[in-house]
């Protein structure tokens, strides 16, 4: 049976209003609370303050499309909501395996979790996002750079998942071999070489925590290591 909505940290919609691209519309957050610590996921949906109904949790009718927005806003939350019910339902008792603000950060996000329930520290996406979050909160990126950063990301992923059908890639596993492999289909998509040096970069800083043994992601273009 599980649990009462009392019992687990509950979601809510944000519009992170101290973040615009000028167009006084703001990217709407999902945020969930556990010891006054906050674990939250964008939607990557913008809206301006006039067309979302934060008492009602919904995007307003004058919005298109809204009803088909406002079914997928419920079906993330819900999904998230249900991840959430089940590790508590799961781990219950369990000491080792208490919900701690880095594990629901994993939830919500939808990050890799372990047996013990913790963040796969090996886990490339997992890591490399991370990376960023810690850099941005800690006043070392710019909002737009850090943006960014997780837009490069995920197109890493993307192309991860088309050529290995994985959704997850430990960061052992990727060799100098892979790292040509994405070059080649960055070229081909008519990406620049500037444009893919940095898109490598948050892959590189990534590895580079991971203290593996060093992968060089040579730059065939012009000649230089990427660092």
């Amino acid at each position: 049976m599980g649990r009462r909505k009392a019992d687990r940290p509950t979601g809510k919609f944000k519009l992170r209003t101290d973040q615009s691209k000028g167009d006084d519309k703001f990217t709407l957050y999902l945020e969930y609370t556990l010891n006054r610590k906050f674990a939250k996921t964008t939607t990557e949906y913008r809206f301006k303050i006039t067309e979302w109904d934060d008492k009602n949790q919904k995007v307003k009718g004058t919005v298109p499309n809204y009803n088909r927005i406002n079914a997928q806003l419920a079906k993330l939350k819900n999904g998230i909501d249900a991840a959430i019910i089940d590790y508590l339902d799961k781990t219950k008792g369990n000491t080792k395996r208490r919900l701690t603000i880095d594990t629901l950060r994993a939830i919500v996000q939808q990050k890799p979790l372990t047996a013990l329930g913790k963040v796969e520290n090996n886990e490339l996406f997992a890591m490399a996002v991370k990376l960023q979050e810690d850099e941005y909160s800690q006043g070392k990126n710019s909002y737009s750079l850090y943006k960014n950063k997780l837009n490069q990301i995920g197109i890493f992923k993307k192309f991860v998942i088309q050529k290995t059908g994985e959704q997850f890639i430990n960061c052992d596993d990727v060799d100098i071999d892979l790292i040509n492999d994405y070059i080649k289909w960055r070229k081909d998509k008519g990406n620049k070489p500037v444009t893919i040096n940095k898109a490598l970069v948050p892959i590189n800083q990534t590895l580079k925590i991971a203290s593996i043994k060093v992968v060089r992601l040579y730059n065939r273009y012009h000649k230089q290591l990427f660092v």
